[in-house]
C-alpha cells in the first residue's frame, strides 16, 4: 500500500516529465521558443496527451473544431477537399508541428481532415484554454494559417 509521501513524489515525478517533454516540443515551434518560462509552464499544463493509432481520424474537414494539437511523436497527414480540385491537398505534420489552430482562430469548421499516419502521441488544448493562452501569439498564427489558403 502506498502512503501520501509516496504517492505525492510519484505524483511530482509525473508532473515534472510531462513539463519537461512538452517544454522540449514548445521550444522547437519557432513562435513558442520566444516565449519566457511561465507562459511556456503555463501552456504545457494546460496540455492533454493524447495517443492515437496508425490510421486513426483525429479531426474531420467540415466539423465544428474544439481543439488545438502539436505532434509530440509520430506523423499525421492533413488532407483538403478542395471543390472542382479532383485531388485533395495534402499536408505532412510530425514532431514539433501543431494543426487544427485555424478553426479556432476564425472560429470555422475544420479546414481539413487529419488522420494518424503512424502511431501518434499529441498534445491538445480545448478552444477556452487556447483563446486564453493563445492570445499573444495570435497574429503569428493567423500568419501561419495563410499556408493552408
Amino acid at each position: 500500500e502506498l502512503d501520501r509521501e509516496t504517492f505525492t513524489n510519484i505524483v511530482m515525478v509525473a508532473v515534472l516529465r510531462k513539463r519537461e517533454t512538452c517544454t522540449a516540443v514548445l521550444r522547437r515551434i519557432p513562435w513558442m521558443a520566444t516565449l519566457t518560462e511561465a507562459e511556456l509552464n503555463n501552456i504545457v499544463d494546460a496540455l492533454k496527451v493524447e495517443s492515437h493509432l496508425e490510421g486513426s481520424v483525429i479531426i474531420r474537414q467540415g466539423e465544428f473544431g474544439d481543439h488545438f494539437f502539436i505532434v509530440q511523436d509520430g506523423q499525421v497527414v492533413a488532407s483538403k477537399e478542395v471543390p472542382g480540385n479532383p485531388e485533395p491537398i495534402i499536408f505532412h505534420h510530425e514532431a514539433g508541428d501543431y494543426f487544427g489552430e485555424l478553426a479556432l482562430l476564425r472560429d470555422e469548421p475544420r479546414a481539413a481532415s487529419v488522420v494518424a499516419k503512424t502511431e501518434v502521441r499529441l498534445l491538445s488544448m480545448d478552444r477556452a484554454t487556447f483563446k486564453r493562452l493563445m492570445g499573444p501569439a495570435e497574429e503569428f498564427l493567423q500568419r501561419g494559417a495563410a499556408r493552408y489558403d
